[in-house]
């Protein structure tokens, strides 16, 4: 059974079927030289990944010079292709440094940062901020290559949650929009996916069926990372047959594949799907030689999504052989892995590992000590799961109740001419199914605690999945509010120059003079910004705005502006930048707000906004 768990962790912690095959160029007309670029990276990415990393980066490089407009969709494109690349670090800086630019960028880019924003938020793990992320993404763009790339993400993200047949939906629903498209890149990519699924549903015929159709597809067009990637995945189908030999033959033909084409994270999967197959034969030595070459490689390539299953396995490796001091220490790295990268099934499978051992060992205390931890780590699948198990546990009660009703008939004919008979008969089943009926209730009293209980956890994972989204918005209002005062910096940069030109300037002094008094008037907050700083506002002090106005109906919209600004502890001089006026009306303002807010003399404004 541990084995079977860390199978499907494998492929649940895995490579994330991207789909890049159509990524939707700029929507701005492209220079000569980075038209063909782009129609490189088009060609490139329906073959080799590294290809199509290697021409965004020529084309992230060399957009702010050549083409300073498409600045957005160059630096997203090359974000979206580290991501496939699994360097998550990088894409995260470029992708936070780029969205102060986004107000200005088309539709179809703030929808391509979203999704990327998206695969980005599923690799950390946070897959309702994810899933959130993609459907913010799929209300900006109506391209039909991007709803297949949407549908795509999001069902790869409800697989890694569990969540196994909404993703299985998902994949049916991007597969039937791709045949639409006649795009057979990404039919074949749906394939793969729909067969992942259908090998974690144990549904192993028929996720051969579709994961063939990927390899077939992918070797007449010559893509063989891609044909390597199925080759894994078949042998995983081979392993869950207990077909070890085939199993092992399939990874040794995938790893040579990845060795040829320099696929550094590929050869760490096949390394680690190899020391399965000998671990499902019992050669323990042989599948540690190959775990330790999976680190080697793995920690190579900077690709640590596979590590804890590793560390699992090797751990399983060692107290198999009797070194249990070596498995303890293999499954509390993995342990500490799973934590650090958020991988909540990774975790569980550490914590059960750990009781196993400790049980094995006689240290039941430690045992119940970890197996507490474990009881309060349920997530949303928890419930999800419960409500399966009791809904199941229903249907085979009512069809077992129907049984023993026709079988009671069945036998009241068979013996109706004997009464006493068959009322003795009548009444052993009627004592049979109250019997039943008890043991029933009893099992449904003990599931609803359980699921009580579950509700509580639940309660505690999405708090969690909360901060993650505040702290996410606290992010966008600090770049935002940054944002304005760097355009405060230009005006007054412009400001000075102007004051230059009218002091040295020959024409009439009244019209300059009126000219520098325009320009002073510019406001650095505009209505438009004010529209989205409020926006950005209410998604982290969420509702204080509102409260602000029902208490205090006779706040100006400047004194508005001016309480929130000072909500986020600025300066007067930095609020003086923001508004585009001076300190001294900034002072006069806090004056006049303190006195319609109703503040106490021996109280500071700034103290009363904190607190509000």
């Amino acid at each position: 059974m541990v084995l079977k768990r860390l199978l499907l962790a494998i492929l649940i912690v895995g490579q994330v079927s991207f789909g890049i095959a159509g990524v939707v160029p700029s929507s701005i007309p492209l220079t000569a030289k980075l038209s063909e670029l782009e129609s490189e990276l088009k060609d490139s990415e329906r073959i080799d990944s590294r290809s199509a990393l290697s021409i965004a980066l020529s084309i992230y490089e060399q957009s702010p010079v050549v083409q300073p407009e498409i600045v957005v969709w160059s630096t997203v494109t090359y974000a979206y292709f580290l991501l496939e690349n699994d360097s998550i670090s990088k894409a995260e800086k470029l992708l936070s440094g780029i969205y102060s630019k986004l107000q200005n960028a088309t539709q179809s880019d703030k929808a391509f940062y979203y999704l990327a924003e998206g695969l980005l938020r599923t690799y950390q793990g946070k897959y309702v901020v994810a899933d959130s992320l993609y459907r913010e993404a799929e209300t900006l763009g109506n391209n039909g290559i991007y709803l297949v790339l949407l549908k795509q993400a999001r069902a790869d993200n409800l697989r890694y949650q569990g969540k196994l047949n909404q993703s299985y939906v998902l994949w049916l629903a991007a597969l039937d929009l791709s045949e639409e498209l006649a795009d057979s890149v990404e039919i074949s990519d749906c394939y793969l996916g729909k067969g992942t699924v259908e090998l974690l549903r144990k549904e192993l015929d028929q996720a051969k069926t579709s994961v063939q159709v990927f390899q077939r597809f992918n070797q007449s067009v010559g893509n063989r990372k891609k044909v390597a990637y199925a080759l894994s995945v078949l042998s995983l189908i081979d392993y869950d047959k207990k077909d070890f030999e085939a199993s092992i033959e399939k990874n040794l033909e995938a790893f040579e594949i990845r060795k040829q084409i320099n696929d550094l994270k590929g050869q760490g999967e096949s390394l680690n799907n190899l020391a399965l197959g000998y671990m499902g034969r019992k050669n323990w030595n042989q599948a540690l030689r190959y775990l330790n070459d999976a680190v080697q490689m793995k920690t190579q390539a900077n690709d640590f999504t596979q590590m804890t299953v590793i560390f699992n396995n090797m751990g399983h490796c060692y107290s198999r052989l009797g070194d249990q001091d070596l498995a303890l220490k293999y499954f509390e790295q993995a342990l500490e892995k799973g934590k650090e990268n958020g991988q909540f099934g990774d975790i569980v499978r550490s914590y059960q590992n750990i009781v196993n051992l400790h049980s094995k060992q006689k240290q039941f205390e430690k045992a119940f000590e970890i197996q507490s931890r474990l009881m309060v780590l349920k997530d949303s699948l928890a419930k999800a799961e419960r409500e399966d198990a009791l809904n199941e546990l229903e249907v085979k009660y009512e069809t077992q109740d129907k049984e023993k009703e026709i079988s009671l008939l069945q036998k009241e004919q068979t013996i109706i001419t004997n009464r006493w008979l068959t009322l003795a008969l009548g009444l052993f089943l009627a004592i049979v199914i109250g019997v039943l009926f008890i043991d029933n209730q009893k099992r449904k009293h003990r599931q609803e605690k359980q699921l009580l209980s579950a509700e509580d956890e639940l309660q505690k994972a999405e708090l969690k999945i909360m901060t993650d989204l505040l702290e996410y918005n606290q992010q966008k209002l600090s770049l935002y509010t940054e944002n304005l005062l760097r355009k405060n910096e230009i005006v007054g940069q412009l400001e000075s120059k102007l004051k230059s030109v009218v002091e040295n300037a020959s024409g009439e002094f009244g019209s300059e003079e009126k000219l520098m008094e325009d320009f002073s008037g510019v406001r650095i907050l505009t209505d438009d910004d004010w529209e989205e700083f409020k926006r950005l506002f209410d998604g982290v002090h969420r509702g204080l705005l509102e409260r602000l106005l029902i208490s205090y109906e006779n706040l100006t919209l400047a004194e508005q502006r001016l309480f929130l600004l000072m909500k986020l502890d600025l300066s007067t001089k930095e609020i003086a930048n923001i508004l585009g006026v001076s300190p001294e009306s900034i002072k006069k303002g806090r004056y006049r707000l303190k006195k319609k807010l109703n503040v106490l003399d021996e109280q500071s404004l700034q103290e009363f906004i904190s607190r509000f």
